[in-house]
């Protein structure tokens, strides 16, 4: 059930930012990594979910990296925003 439902919680969300990021001529370097680390993190995410280690290292990888994908695209969008 979790594994469905961290997907639904952070894929649309970063997605979406992903897709404003684009519409306003963001660094194209910075949303191809922004993406990679999308995908390589909900592929790890489900494998490091495990009831009797919540602190499994792909878990904390795969988090890491959607936090690292956001983080990037709201680099991106407030630079493009601002004309930086």
């Amino acid at each position: 059930m979790r594994h469905h439902g961290n997907f639904v919680e952070w894929a649309p969300f970063v997605l979406l930012l992903l897709a404003l990021a684009e519409a306003n001529g963001g660094n194209s370097i910075a949303l191809h990594c922004a993406g990679g680390f999308l995908v390589l993190g909900r592929v790890l995410h489900p494998f490091g979910l495990k009831a009797d280690n919540p602190t499994h290292v792909l878990r904390i990888m795969g988090n890491s990296l959607n936090l690292l994908a956001t983080v990037i695209l709201l680099v991106v969008l407030t630079m493009a925003r601002f004309g930086l």
